[in-house]
């Protein structure tokens, strides 16, 4: 038999935790995703579950396929059924506060139960609920199950962490798990050449780049160009031979970026191009 999955949050703004699971459910309503038909009753849905084998396909290829299919009896007198996961919600006195049902997605059955985890995703105050869960490939009574539903539920109460505070499987110990985004731009400034510098011949231009999580690139400019591969690890820094730019004034910047994506650009350095002397020998006569 398998294991239900239990979580504890408040739920409904009590200040006490609610016990959360997933029941696979036999519904006794007409399948949301089949034509509209009578309901019918509990018992002979229940009489009815879903049969689960592999099958082996071959493809293209000549490679051998395992592939898992359900097969669920569509008709008790006539009538439609479905099985679906739901989520449920207890109270401290086995009372029942609230239910979900799973829906499915992109035209295929919801099936089997769904894991849940407990958290303010989103950081807007309110308690969430993440669950994902089976579908039917297809949509009909049989098919092949894949797993590609994640569904993210708002409670509409207030998040309360001390309320939740109990380990479980499918959460972290403190209840306060949040999806995390990394939106802070890393920092970045060229420490050579200084601003205003007269420079000639072969010059290592170097920066200072640092962020909360990490810097995972530098890439310098010139005048708005690249100049050079992108720097991947500290120092940062690299080696222009100006002999490959016009005599006169240029402007060097570096960007930073960190892993997410944030970027930064420095404040721009303005630096004078000279030509490099040549000499020119010839013998005496």
């Amino acid at each position: 038999m398998a294991q239900l999955p239990v979580v504890l949050a408040d739920i409904n703004g009590d200040g006490l935790p609610e016990i959360l699971t997933s029941e696979y459910a036999v519904n006794s309503a007409p399948n949301p995703l089949l034509a509209n038909v009578a309901a019918q009753s509990t018992s002979a849905a229940e009489a009815l579950m879903p049969q689960i084998s592999t099958e082996v396909q071959v493809d293209a290829n000549g490679n051998k396929i395992m592939r898992p299919r359900v097969d669920i009896a569509a008709q008790v007198s006539s009538q439609n059924l479905y099985n679906a996961p739901r989520i449920v919600a207890f109270g401290s006195d086995s009372s029942l506060v609230r239910t979900w049902n799973m829906l499915g997605a992109n035209g295929n059955q919801p099936f089997y139960m769904a894991k849940l985890t407990v958290g303010d995703f989103n950081k807007d105050g309110l308690t969430d609920i993440a669950a994902t869960y089976w579908t039917i490939e297809g949509g009909a009574m049989g098919g092949w199950l894949k797993e590609g539903v994640a569904t993210v539920l708002t409670t509409g109460t207030p998040y309360n962490a001390s309320a939740n505070d109990w380990p479980m499987i499918y959460q972290n110990p403190r209840n306060t798990a949040v999806l995390i985004r990394d939106v802070t731009p890393p920092t970045v400034a060229i420490t050579f050449p200084a601003s205003g510098a007269t420079i000639s011949g072969s010059v290592v231009v170097t920066a200072n780049a640092a962020d909360n999580v990490g810097v995972i690139g530098v890439q310098f400019q010139l005048d708005g160009t690249n100049l050079g591969a992108e720097a991947t690890t500290a120092p940062w820094g690299m080696t222009w031979d100006t002999t490959t730019a016009s005599p006169g004034s240029h402007t060097l910047t570096a960007g930073a970026r960190d892993a997410a994506g944030n970027r930064t650009t420095s404040a721009p350095v303005n630096v004078t191009v000279t030509a490099t002397p040549s000499f020119v020998f010839s013998p005496r006569r």
